[in-house]
């Protein structure tokens, strides 16, 4: 998994998102309950401008209960919701990702106006 991991970093660096997310997916199929792998593809997907697949990813990491309590999850859920103009919802994240300590979530709660 790690060797895939490696792969799509890579692929992602030379904004090669789809690549990447295909190299993610191989990871998954060896180690299924990563979060990172999926949080990745999501990211991947919201550079595409994919926002449904993005969050349809972020999805699966709540479905099958692998989320960390980081923020990070909650700072590019918010992300994707902004770009889907679900703003309310974004801001209920972004509060959510900035409590858990993400400095990316204290920004983005910023820019929002989320009080």
């Amino acid at each position: 998994a790690n060797v895939y991991d490696k792969k799509a970093f890579n692929f992602y660096s030379k904004k090669q998102f789809l690549e990447a997310i295909e190299s993610w997916r191989k990871a998954i199929e060896i180690i299924p309950n990563e979060d990172s792998y999926y949080l990745n593809i999501a990211q991947a997907y919201y550079q595409l401008g994919k926002m449904d697949k993005a969050l349809n990813n972020l999805r699966k990491i709540e479905k099958l209960g692998i989320k960390e309590n980081k923020g990070k999850f909650e700072f590019i859920t918010a992300s994707v919701l902004y770009q889907l103009k679900q703003f309310e919802l974004a801001c209920q994240y972004a509060k959510k990702s900035s409590k858990l300590g993400n400095t990316q979530g204290v920004k983005l709660k910023e820019i929002l106006s989320c009080f």
